[in-house]
């Protein structure tokens, strides 16, 4: 974990999404510090340089919230700002639907009610092979097959080297325990819809216009949340923070420091 900025400040968290890492935002973290925020990011299980859990079955949606929450209590925060990408954005719901009074605002990014529309033989075998061969062959293999993805900022980034490399490091590093047990948790879990309907925390919910996978569910979960607000970000796809780095942190910024 990494935590910067004032304690006893406005906390903010930022959860990762799958197959990704603290660093995926943690190079604002100086940012949000001096704006007064305590901020932090983390790994969850299984990504980065977090512990594993013991086995496949041990990891879903409900068990990284729990984790989670944990950890706001071992920063001692009764109430923070969360911004969730993907899958993190997926763990936020969960937290905020069943325990709102632990949450100011919200940022819901590139992220899903659930479950993700996936071709269950497809994730099935992903799941199988990375248990079987391990991350970095499934890496290998993913690259040979053609899947749906962004377009535009976000494909174009991935001919950058060290964008590419900074993608890959963090693929590779996961816990192919982790990549089969989310799978089967994302694509099989129920639809939150009905419990963000009882939000009423201000929440901003945040998708790149080429994020095709996440455009749907994102305008479904804003037109959900009776105090949530949509913004579709020009250009951007799956990772708006470094797709379009200002934009992304001018939108954050504003709806963080807004008056309620």
């Amino acid at each position: 974990m990494e935590r910067a900025g004032p304690h006893g400040g406005d906390p903010l968290l930022f959860i990762h999404g799958f197959t990704g890492a603290k660093e995926d935002f943690s190079g604002w973290l100086d940012d949000f510090a001096q704006m007064g925020f305590d901020v932090a990011v983390f790994d969850l299980p299984g990504h980065g340089f977090s512990d594993p859990l013991c086995s496949r079955d041990a990891y879903d949606l409900g068990r990284l919230a729990d984790e989670v929450l944990g950890l706001i209590d071992a920063l001692g925060w009764s109430q923070i700002n969360v911004v969730g990408h993907s899958m993190g954005g997926m763990v936020a719901q969960i937290m905020a639907g069943e325990h709102p009074e632990r949450f100011k605002r919200a940022v819901l990014m590139s992220t899903h009610h659930g479950p993700i529309d996936l071709d269950t033989e497809l994730a099935a075998f992903g799941a199988t092979f990375a248990l079987t061969n391990g991350m970095v062959a499934l890496n290998d293999l993913l690259k040979t097959i053609s899947l749906p993805t962004t377009t535009g900022v976000g494909a174009d980034l991935r001919l950058d080297p060290a964008y590419d490399r900074f993608m890959n490091e963090k693929f590779e590093r996961c816990d192919p325990a982790m990549f089969a047990g989310m799978v089967t948790s994302m694509t099989t879990c129920s639809d939150r819809l009905g419990l963000l309907g009882k939000l009423r925390i201000p929440t901003l919910v945040m998708v790149g216009e080429n994020d095709a996978n996440f455009l749907a569910s994102s305008h479904a979960i804003a037109n959900t949340i009776p105090t949530a607000t949509l913004v579709e970000l020009s250009g951007a796809g799956h990772n708006p923070q470094f797709e379009v780095p200002d934009r992304w942190f001018d939108l954050i910024t504003g709806f963080l420091l807004a008056d309620v």
